[in-house]
């Protein structure tokens, strides 16, 4: 079974994600993504390329995700196209523009919920949100949820959810930069929010900033939507 060599839709399925206007994406399993070459990034697809590789009949278990896709009108087998929705959860999956993923402290494995960023040429970006759920009755592995949002909102709750614990970790991975290996941006809170401040470490300048939730904010956005640091004073919205 031929793997889905080509995206098609993406700039489509980006721009409509960051507008907002695209709300559904499928859920996705395990053998789906493997099938499709989706899983690529060592630490948090672990678990699921370790279930593949034991799997001892891979090349039936492909024809079976794919008929699958096929079942779901995902995607087309005559033409080998996906849909719109697909084609947005595999360009954000397999080729992201960053990946970023919390941990409740140094050294903890990532949270579930991580983040994959997709973009084009054209300036247009979108942000994935994915969750993993175990599915141990299932032929077809883990089940993969999938929400698409735009940057500043996810920014927002991450530094929301850092502000409010001390060793919450942020850790932002850009591509090339050896994804399992070497981190990006690692930022670590030191204090929580007291009297309209936090405390934070950013690792990869070793500086420590004690400013309002909405400078980390900013930081974070600039990160995602690869643009420089700008000041909280002004408006920044992606």
């Amino acid at each position: 079974m031929p793997m889905l060599q080509e995206l098609t839709g993406v700039r489509s399925s980006i721009v409509q994600a960051a507008a907002g206007q695209m709300t559904n994406l499928p859920v996705m399993s395990s053998a789906e993504l493997c099938a499709l070459n989706a899983l690529t990034h060592p630490v948090l697809d672990k678990t699921a390329l370790d279930w593949w590789a034991s799997q001892d009949d891979q090349k039936n278990l492909t024809q079976m995700a794919y008929s699958e896709l096929a079942r779901r009108q995902l995607y087309d087998p005559a033409t080998r196209h996906a849909t719109v929705p697909l084609d947005l959860v595999l360009s954000a999956r397999a080729n992201p523009s960053f990946i970023m993923v919390t941990r409740d402290k140094a050294g903890a494995e990532p949270r579930s919920d991580r983040l994959y960023g997709a973009s084009d040429d054209f300036g247009n970006r979108a942000v994935l949100l994915e969750q993993v759920k175990p599915n141990p009755t299932s032929w077809s592995g883990p089940a993969y949820s999938y929400e698409p949002t735009r940057v500043q909102p996810q920014a927002d709750a991450i530094t929301e959810w850092a502000s409010a614990r001390k060793g919450r970790v942020i850790e932002f991975y850009m591509p090339g930069s050896g994804f399992g290996s070497r981190v990006a941006e690692r930022v670590t809170v030191l204090s929580p929010v007291r009297k309209g401040e936090m405390s934070y470490h950013r690792e990869t300048t070793d500086s420590t900033f004690r400013r309002p939730p909405i400078c980390l904010t900013a930081f974070l956005v600039g990160l995602m939507a690869s643009i420089p640091y700008l000041p909280p004073h002004l408006p920044v919205s992606f």
